[in-house]
């Protein structure tokens, strides 16, 4: 398997949607809340079944869940399938998202950054400040958090008095870690906290033995790629968006 495809599966298994029906090589991901990533169409698979007949039952699946259908697109995706969202009336891409790759290697130890294995209430409740993400915006989070099957780790950056400051987690599967949902609180940010919680989730994969590690993010946040080209976050290994019907 190229290592694109081994960062996707390790991705997908790092951001896991509680509920999931395969249909021919599609993942139709259902969780609730606002993530798209556990609330689209994920191809992960070559299939035979014509594409149209496909996103007609992906269609009918999210209806019946009263939510929109929405198609992660990937280079994994099937020749056609975009010109057939244009067909059915599909939005334009949103949200390009990049995929970068970092080679195992050491980095500065992050001191003040305190690893759990769960996502307790304290963690949730300081991604939510983080992230500017309160209320029923978490609920695809916690659906997501509460189904890793996976080895993980969630990593907090608190102030003297206890507040937030920043927050991240990581996920590892086979020998790669997938970095996800690094946020900072908007009054502490370019203080080196996004940069810290980094290094030591990536700190943690190496005492896992990981060949590397990823992270998703999105083209449009230049600082986010400089700051983790600096981490060692060189390389792309491919773009993704959702189209929204």
């Amino acid at each position: 398997m190229s290592l694109p495809r081994r960062v996707e599966e390790a991705c997908l298994n790092a951001w896991p949607a509680p509920r999931a029906v395969l249909v021919d090589g599609w993942q139709l991901r259902l969780a609730g809340g606002d993530s798209r990533r556990v609330n689209s169409v994920n191809v992960v698979a070559d299939g035979t079944r014509p594409l149209a007949d496909k996103l007609e039952i992906a269609e009918a699946f999210y209806a019946r869940h009263g939510q929109p259908a929405i198609v992660r697109m990937t280079p994994f995706a099937p020749p056609g399938l975009a010109g057939l969202l244009d067909a059915r009336g599909y939005g334009p891409p949103e949200d390009e998202t990049l995929v970068l790759w970092r080679p195992a290697g050491p980095l500065p130890a992050a001191n003040g950054v305190a690893l759990s294995p769960h996502a307790d209430e304290d963690w949730l409740a300081a991604h939510a400040i983080a992230s500017g993400r309160p209320g029923a915006a978490q609920d695809g989070h916690l659906a997501a958090y509460r189904a890793l099957a996976i080895p993980a780790v969630f990593a907090r950056i608190s102030a003297g008095d206890g507040a937030p400051l920043a927050v991240g987690f990581a996920a590892l599967h086979d020998g790669i870690l997938c970095l996800n949902n690094i946020a900072t609180a908007p009054d502490a940010r370019r203080r080196g906290h996004g940069a810290a919680i980094t290094r030591a989730l990536v700190g943690w994969g190496e005492s896992q033995c990981a060949e590397g590690a990823a992270l998703q993010v999105m083209g449009s946040n230049a600082p986010a790629i400089a700051l983790y080209a600096g981490l060692g976050f060189k390389t792309e290994l491919f773009r993704y968006h959702h189209r929204r019907r």
